[in-house]
């Protein structure tokens, strides 16, 4: 009879103890880690893009003098439609036949970038500027104008 306690006892120890060894064991594997994040290559390739770029302290200061003169027209035929510059970086073009088109522009290392919302063209014009005039391509402004031509 006392071999038969003892092995109930034994078993009871065990079943009991079962449950708390678990507990310790799942916790052990949820803290488990370097606390970093997982990095996932992008699509199709094995390297991450480079980070972008900040913009120059001269790039502030160009797209400061767009915006103060913005609205105006750039007048080009080489591309086009002439094109009326926004405040908000947005610009827009009344091209012949009664079509328009429309886009964002930015300054990046002393140029004016255009760039077309549906086609994906892209233009860009040297900028420069000295305290009060704004030179695009080199012109200065006339009537709301530069005329590239």
């Amino acid at each position: 009879m006392r071999t038969k306690t003892f092995v109930i006892a034994l078993s009871f120890g065990l079943c009991a103890g079962f449950p708390a060894w678990a507990d310790d064991e799942e916790m052990k594997t949820e803290t488990k880690g370097t606390g970093a994040a997982p990095t996932l290559p992008a699509e199709n390739s094995g390297k991450l893009p480079p980070p972008a770029k900040a913009p120059s302290a001269a790039d502030h200061a160009l797209r400061a003098k767009v915006r103060k003169k913005a609205p105006f027209w750039i007048d080009d035929q080489a591309h086009g439609a002439a094109i009326r510059l926004n405040k908000d970086g947005t610009f827009s073009s009344e091209a012949q036949g009664g079509g328009s088109i429309a886009g964002s522009w930015k300054v990046v290392a002393g140029t004016l970038l255009v760039q077309w919302t549906d086609a994906g063209d892209k233009y860009s014009y040297a900028l420069s500027g000295g305290k009060t005039d704004l030179l695009i391509g080199g012109k200065k402004e006339s009537k709301g104008r530069y005329n590239l031509n």
